[in-house]
């Protein structure tokens, strides 16, 4: 998609000796900015349950609870999240999956189904792994139901880097 930003697929098919029309090299670009760009990031901050509330620069617990923020900004909102397939009758819009595991225990601790036009914020309470020495990160996962290749990953650290070996 950085290819179509700034302007350099024609460039890229010429080096290569690709040959298309003016009008074939406007469709396929075209085609590409209908593909959702979308940032993504994920961030943890301790939880206190009783309070129901995000301890602003608390410290990671062991075993404690936490809440992961998503933050989702699309990026192309020139173009409708809409999706076309051959064997759905009609057209649909594009959806994404939230997944939270650690990798290392292969534990899952949330799924989450969402769909957004041009922004979204998700807070989701966790409780964190018994031991940051074995389980030293959570990933954090944006899973597109709509299209192939798409889908990205945040690694979040339990420790902060100082303290990892």
């Amino acid at each position: 998609m950085e290819v179509v930003k700034e302007n350099k697929l024609r460039e890229i098919f010429k080096k290569h000796g690709i040959k298309y029309t003016d009008d074939e090299l406007d469709e396929i670009e075209d085609c590409i900015n209908y593909i959702p760009d979308v940032s993504f990031r994920a961030h943890i901050h301790a939880f206190d349950s009783d309070k129901f509330e995000k301890i602003e620069n608390g410290k990671l617990i062991e075993g404690e609870e936490a809440q992961i923020t998503v933050n989702l900004k699309r990026m192309n909102t020139k173009y409708p999240l809409l999706v076309q397939m051959e064997r759905y009758s009609k057209t649909k819009d594009a959806g994404w999956w939230i997944i939270c595991g650690i990798p290392s225990q292969n534990e899952l601790l949330f799924v989450k189904k969402i769909s957004f036009k041009d922004k979204l914020k998700r807070e989701m309470q966790i409780n964190l792994p018994f031991s940051f020495e074995n389980d030293p990160k959570i990933n954090v996962y944006l899973i597109s139901d709509s299209y192939i290749g798409i889908d990205q990953i945040n690694t979040i650290w339990l420790k902060p880097r100082s303290e990892k070996k």
